[in-house]
């Protein structure tokens, strides 16, 4: 079967154009979908859905041309779609897994030339002595959520988030009281064996990960059959859970915002999401690095450590949470423009760079040195230079945003 005998199959699939064909698949677990369907030429069909997403290009929404735009969407936003990465837990002592110095990275200098082979499906099957040899290294070990989760579950408790699809397998945004959660990797709390499908609590494997010992169901074992115990995580090689599919497929149609935090936006299918928005809807990245499709897809770009530009979202959107919650120390904060040369498009990018403004150490567990040195942000100024000749950037020049502390 072709493409073409696909999209007019009235029984399956909905008739008309390629864009009803296009909507209705990537609502689907579509792995699963071709498995199920063998009369289908699933290569025909992947090849579709990739001609569809680059002809679907978005490009940023132009009225969006400041920090102080970030804020008020954020602010007036009643259903926000947040898709979470590694880089949020980074500053718990969990390494991300793609960056310079990350996980894969550290395998790499072991010697592991494929270093995603550890979170294979098939190689562990074959071979799981990889993941517990090195896999300690991805348990959470520090149970404190960052400010980053902590943002997160207070939009969450103001009725402000619509979902918050994480990509971690550290259960942090639980821990932190996020409740609009799907945990699109599965979670590092528990794992299951993988013949007689037992479940037991992550902490059961913590012994033999220490030990670099493979921890094998001991049921199994009574019946001479060699099974190890596999995290509850999703490998490559294996679908997302279904509940994944199922609610993006309600959160889509409803949301009003998206903010991707902390995420290469490397991994299909969730970095798909940000495609598949209508993309009427304003996007906002917050990540230390830019990323995404194409250089011109979100918005209006946070350029940082997420930890302190959710502070200082924090900040400006005068959360009444005890700060404690958000911040560590107080920093002088320095939100700057930067607009790279050798694009034809206009790239609205914020960089965020925070220093100590005293080197008072702080209670991290105690309010009361945050009610002491109140933390103010001063009012920001903006102007727009006169629109600059074709294929070069149109600025806005954001002047420092600097903490100071009273008294």
């Amino acid at each position: 079967m072709d493409i073409d005998e696909v999209e007019h199959d009235e029984t399956s699939f909905p008739s008309g154009n390629p864009t009803a064909l296009y909507n209705y698949l990537k609502t689907l677990n579509l792995r699963e979908f071709l498995q199920s369907r063998p009369e289908i030429d699933s290569e025909s069909i992947l090849l579709f859905m990739q001609a569809m997403r680059s002809t679907r290009r978005r490009n940023r929404l132009e009225r969006f041309q400041s920090y102080e735009n970030a804020v008020s969407l954020i602010k007036n936003a009643q259903r926000i779609l947040i898709v979470t990465g590694a880089g949020i837990s980074v500053s718990c002592g969990i390494p991300d897994f793609r960056s310079k110095g990350g996980f894969y990275d550290t395998l790499r200098q072991n010697g592991i030339s494929k270093p995603e082979s550890i979170f294979d499906i098939e190689f562990f099957r074959q071979d799981p002595s990889l993941f517990y040899t090195y896999g300690l290294g991805v348990i959470p070990s520090n149970g404190h959520p960052s400010p980053t989760h902590h943002f997160i579950a207070k939009l969450d408790r103001d009725g402000k988030l619509l979902r918050n699809y994480t990509q971690n397998i550290d259960n942090l945004e639980q821990t932190a009281g996020v409740k609009s959660l799907v945990q699109c990797h599965g979670s590092l709390g528990s794992a299951v064996c993988l013949s007689c499908g037992e479940v037991v609590n992550i902490d059961k494997l913590k012994p033999y990960l220490e030990q670099q010992a493979i921890a094998y169901c001991p049921h199994c074992l009574d019946q001479n059959i060699f099974s190890p115990y596999k995290p509850n995580i999703v490998f490559f090689g294996e679908d997302l859970p279904q509940v994944y599919y199922d609610t993006l497929r309600e959160d889509l149609p409803h949301c009003d915002l998206v903010i991707v935090m902390g995420s290469s936006l490397k991994v299909q299918p969730v970095c798909d999401i940000i495609e598949d928005v209508d993309p009427t809807i304003p996007q906002i990245l917050i990540n230390n690095e830019m990323v995404g499709p194409h250089r011109n897809h979100f918005d209006i770009n946070l350029i940082g450590a997420c930890d302190d530009i959710c502070q200082e979202l924090q900040q400006s959107l005068t959360f009444d949470d005890p700060p404690h919650l958000y911040s560590h120390a107080l920093y002088d904060t320095n939100i700057t423009q930067i607009t790279p040369y050798g694009q034809p498009t206009t790239d609205v990018v914020f960089n965020f760079s925070r220093q100590r403004s005293s080197n008072t150490d702080y209670d991290f567990e105690s309010e009361t040195d945050f009610e002491d040195d109140y933390v103010d942000v001063q009012p920001t100024n903006a102007f727009v230079l006169p629109e600059p000749l074709p294929f070069f950037h149109s600025s806005i020049y954001i002047e420092n945003k600097t903490r100071t502390s009273h008294g």
